[in-house]
């Protein structure tokens, strides 16, 4: 689409196999307030290119040039992108939030073999964690709340826990709060305590 949409994924609109996406953060460090350069870039066999970038926390702005526009605080295409050399490169603004902590940058880039249909584009995702005002902890996905996460679920890093992480993982059912390592183990044929028997 010219002017890009707010969609959690692209598999439903576009097929085919997925390209490398990765994203950027310059400068790497940095503190709490500070702007950086988040550049997003999709690889891969394509004639041009489209994205949606959020983020969890702090703001974007766009910068002149970079097919980009502002929509509901996110960022989508102004426009395809053409790639060059097998690469299509996105730069955009992120502004840190004031208090010391961390943030997901996440991003869905489409391919396109500009031909006007959806059809043999391609589709990819990338995520990246950024800690501003702090060395940082790794932080684990506690979908049920008993207060050990996954890793499998996902990580973040922060500051200090944030809500719905944990910073213990190893959780073997983390949609079962009886269930973690440490419970009591009971004669109900389950793993209760997560010891692998």
């Amino acid at each position: 689409r010219g002017g890009g949409i707010a969609a959690s994924g692209c598999q439903g609109c576009h097929g085919g196999n997925s390209h490398t996406a990765t994203i950027d953060v310059t400068p790497a460090t940095f503190l709490p307030g500070d702007t950086v350069t988040v550049t997003v870039t999709a690889r891969g066999a394509g004639a041009n290119s489209g994205l949606y970038l959020t983020a969890t926390k702090g703001s974007f702005a766009v910068l002149s040039g970079q097919n980009t526009r502002l929509l509901n605080g996110d960022v989508v295409q102004s426009s395809p992108k053409s790639t060059s050399g097998g690469q299509a490169t996105f730069q955009v603004r992120w502004v840190a939030p004031a208090v010391a902590g961390g943030a997901e940058l996440s991003v869905f880039t489409v391919l396109g073999n500009a031909d006007g249909r959806s059809a043999g584009d391609t589709c990819s995702e990338a995520v990246k964690s950024v800690i501003y005002g702090c060395t940082g902890t790794m932080y684990f996905r506690d979908f049920d709340g008993d207060g050990v996460g996954n890793r499998a679920n996902g990580t973040t890093l922060d500051c200090s826990t944030p809500q719905g992480f944990a910073a213990t993982e190893n959780d073997c059912d983390d949609f079962n709060a009886a269930v973690l390592p440490g419970a009591m183990e009971r004669c109900n044929a389950k793993d209760d305590d997560c010891d692998g028997m």
